[in-house]
């Protein structure tokens, strides 16, 4: 009698942890689910900001500097000429062409 309520008491453990089971995989495909979604991170980044408004000043500050930095470098060869010194054949203005186009960026450029 002891060892089929032993047996009982096992099967409804085993049930118990195939139900848990069940249960955090439910919940894991939800959170991954959340991770995946652009509104989650929106969010939470607004969240970041609300809660660090100094971190995230700095962080904006940073992102626009390595962004402005990198169209800069993309562009720096096609603006200043070619890297020798010398004048492009086709550049008629003695290699001030970067300087005056420098501030005409077109959207196309972008």
């Amino acid at each position: 009698m002891v060892r089929k309520t032993e047996l009982e008491h096992l099967r409804l453990q085993r049930e118990l942890l195939a139900l848990q089971c069940d249960a955090n995989r439910l919940m894991l495909a939800v959170e991954w689910q959340q991770l995946q979604s652009r509104d989650y991170w929106l969010a939470e980044a607004g969240k970041m900001a609300r809660r660090h408004p100094l971190k995230a000043a700095a962080l904006e500050a940073a992102t626009g500097l390595l962004i402005n930095g990198s169209r800069f470098e993309r562009r720096s060869p096609s603006v200043s000429g070619n890297c020798s010194g010398t004048n492009h054949p086709r550049d008629e203005t003695g290699g001030e062409r970067g300087i005056r186009t420098l501030g005409r960026i077109t959207p196309s450029q972008v």
